[in-house]
């Protein structure tokens, strides 16, 4: 198994990612406020007046949870603005990345930086497959996007199965494959 990956101008892939890693933190704060509202509400319906005063405080808890929903979506974009206009050496890199049978190397270059990494897959944190990118992670603090786009040689579905077989847990599809 081979693929090779190469493109320029790595900034929209990176705010695709940081955007979905943004709605999946939104949602959960919202379940559980939704989870703290049923709660409450059964309680209270549960017509017994020990857990009423229970239910009501679990009411208005996940009420609260649900205000802070919106501000919580806005102040993460903020920061995200923020972070891109900070981190200049993250953004506009030409990445070239490549995947064989027993290594991977991925080397993302601008007039900034250069950042290489080359490694065995055991040396993969996780990988997350999104509709348009992988996100190779070296460690929970550290990722490395690749456009699917980019590919000059290889297949993108037998890179998948082999990442799937190589990583097994630390491989994660995060859109519907076929659609």
């Amino acid at each position: 198994m081979r693929a090779v990956f190469d493109y320029a101008d790595n900034t929209r892939d990176y705010k695709e990612v940081n955007r979905k890693q943004i709605k999946k933190f939104v949602l959960i704060i919202a379940a559980f406020s939704a989870f703290f509202i049923v709660l409450g509400i059964c309680l209270v319906a549960s017509g017994h007046p020990d857990r009423t005063d229970s239910g009501i405080t679990s009411i208005v808890s996940g009420g609260l949870l649900a205000l802070l929903v919106p501000f919580v979506y806005v102040a993460l974009r903020f920061a995200e603005k923020r972070h891109i206009k900070t981190n200049k050496i993250y953004f506009g890199a030409t990445v070239h990345a490549e995947f064989d049978d027993e290594r991977f190397l991925v080397e993302s270059r601008n007039e900034i930086s250069k950042s290489t990494v080359q490694s065995g897959y055991e040396g993969l944190f996780k990988v997350s497959e999104y509709d348009k990118v992988f996100a190779f992670y070296t460690s929970n603090m550290t990722v490395f996007i690749v456009s699917k786009s980019g590919l000059v040689e290889g297949d993108i579905s037998e890179l998948r199965a082999f990442l799937r077989e190589r990583l097994h847990k630390r491989y994660k599809i995060k859109f519907r494959v076929g659609r």
